[in-house]
């Protein structure tokens, strides 16, 4: 990316909250609306190695739910709008139906608790593939939660 293009731009926009997550893909969304166009290059890889406890996890899920609010918001036209119910779509009516109910006001803090003690305890338990099940399940129910929040708090007056 040429510099004059970046400054141009803006890396960071003012209206982006500053905690929300997403900010990469409101970047690329603006460099598309002032006609920039991105090049695949393979050879540009990475390996993403962060870790993190699940109570971090999921304080970002919660920062990733209003991020997608904001970048729908802010670009609409380009992505369209954003519905929370779109982050319950799974492979399984059983996990979009927990994750439904993790939307709700009165389902979401039951299922977070039985989410994450079922997700501690398969890996007390060695059960990995059944903790990172869990463990994305809790993810996308807070990503709704907190997108569903959000859309709401944007509404008020």
């Amino acid at each position: 990316m040429r510099r004059e293009d970046a400054i141009r731009i803006g890396l960071q926009s003012s209206d982006f909250p500053g905690r929300a997550r997403h900010v990469d893909r409101d970047f690329g969304l603006r460099c598309l609306r002032a006609g920039l166009v991105g090049v695949f290059d393979r050879s540009l890889a990475a390996v993403h190695l962060y870790e993190r406890p699940l109570d971090r996890m999921v304080a970002d899920a919660r920062w990733q739910g209003t991020g997608l609010v904001h970048v729908h918001g802010l670009h609409s036209d380009i992505i369209g709008p954003f519905h929370p119910r779109s982050l319950a779509k799974t492979a399984t009516w059983q996990r979009e139906a927990v994750v439904r109910l993790g939307m709700s006001r009165i389902g979401h803090r039951p299922v977070v608790a039985a989410l994450t003690l079922s997700s501690r305890l398969s890996g007390k338990l060695g059960r990995y593939d059944a903790e990172i099940a869990l463990t994305r399940l809790l993810r996308k129910s807070e990503q709704a939660f907190h997108a569903r929040r959000e859309i709401e708090r944007l509404k008020r007056p």
